[in-house]
C-alpha cells in the first residue's frame, strides 16, 4: 500500500490511474487503513485526497465511484455525429449532481490535479461540480489546478470554485502551493497569488 501510494503521488494520467485502482482492488487491513486516516491529514492535497479516495473505494463509495467513471469515459461516444460532438460540462455536473450528490467531490478534484489529459468538457464538468458542493478539502487541489491550468479560462473557473468555497483554510493551502511551485520552477499567475489578498 505504502509503496503504490507514493508511486501513485509522482504519477499522473493512465499510470497514476493504474495505481489508485490498484490500491482499491484488495480489501483494506486495519493497519493500512489506519495509515490512511493519517495521511488524511497531509498538508498536500494529493496525498489527502488520495488517502480520502482509496479508503471511500473500500467502503460506501465504491459503486458511486465506478458508476461515475464508467459514464464519464462513455459519454463521448454518445455525442458522435451529433450537432454538439461534445458533451457540454454544465450538462455534465448537473447530471453527476443529480445522481450522486456530493459524494464525488474528493475523487474529481484528485484527478483534476492527476489526469492532465482531460478534456476541456471534463475539466469544466469537474470544477463546476467542485463549486457546486463546497468541500474544503478539495481548495488545495483547485489552487494547485489553478497554477498549472492550461488556458486562463480554466483558471478563472478554479478560481471561481475556490471563491465559491470559502474554505477558512485557503491562507495556509495557498501558502503550501506557492511554496510547492516555487521548488518545481513554476511560474504563478498573479490571479492565484491574489488568492491570499
Amino acid at each position: 500500500m505504502k509503496t503504490n501510494f507514493e508511486q501513485a503521488l509522482q504519477s499522473f494520467g493512465a499510470e497514476y490511474v493504474r495505481l489508485e485502482l490498484d490500491m482499491s482492488r484488495a480489501p483494506l487491513d486495519p493497519g493500512d487503513a489506519a495509515w490512511l486516516k493519517e495521511q488524511q491529514g497531509s498538508r498536500d492535497p494529493a496525498a489527502s485526497l488520495l488517502a480520502t479516495v482509496v479508503l471511500n473505494r473500500a467502503g460506501p463509495r465504491r459503486d458511486d465511484y465506478k458508476q461515475a467513471l464508467d459514464y464519464l469515459e462513455q459519454l463521448p461516444a454518445k455525442f458522435v455525429g451529433t450537432v454538439m460532438r461534445k458533451p457540454s460540462g454544465v450538462g455534465v455536473e448537473g447530471y453527476l449532481t443529480l445522481h450522486f450528490e456530493g459524494r464525488l467531490a474528493e475523487l474529481l478534484a484528485l484527478r483534476l490535479i492527476k489526469e492532465p489529459e482531460w478534456p476541456h468538457w471534463e475539466v469544466v464538468a469537474a470544477i463546476l461540480y467542485l463549486q457546486t458542493h463546497k468541500v474544503p478539502a478539495t481548495t488545495g487541489a483547485l489552487i494547485r489546478f489553478a497554477i498549472e491550468a492550461p488556458s486562463d479560462q480554466q483558471r478563472k473557473l478554479a478560481i471561481d470554485a475556490i471563491h465559491a468555497i470559502g474554505d477558512p483554510e485557503l491562507p495556509a493551502k495557498l501558502m503550501y502551493e506557492l511554496a510547492r511551485a516555487k521548488s518545481l520552477s513554476r511560474r504563478v499567475p498573479e490571479e492565484v497569488r491574489g488568492l491570499g489578498g
